[in-house]
């Protein structure tokens, strides 16, 4: 499926890993929700479930929390800047 949008197999195995996409949600979290937000420890305990678990179901929570993360996402969507798209699909297969 990504390999339709220009990744060669080098590339395609590496944003296909779970292991960056947990890298990749994380850095998203901390400079866009950060710290100092309520909801900060939740979305960390979120994606260390799905890190942990491999689970959707605590992806798509963490998505649709009222969060800077959601308006983030919500904007790069938006814009149709690939990297992010392409790093929610991973995460979502």
């Amino acid at each position: 499926m990504l390999k339709h949008c220009g990744y060669d197999d080098e590339e395609y195995a590496y944003v296909a890993n779970q292991t960056f996409a947990v890298e990749a949600l994380q850095k998203i979290l901390d400079e866009h929700v950060t710290v100092n937000h309520s909801e900060y420890a939740h979305c960390c305990r979120l994606i260390k479930k799905y890190s942990r678990h491999g689970t959707i179901e605590c992806l798509l929570t963490l998505y649709t929390l009222e969060t800077p993360f959601y308006h983030y996402l919500c904007i790069f969507q938006i814009y149709n800047i690939g990297i992010i798209k392409v790093d929610l699909i991973v995460v979502l297969i």
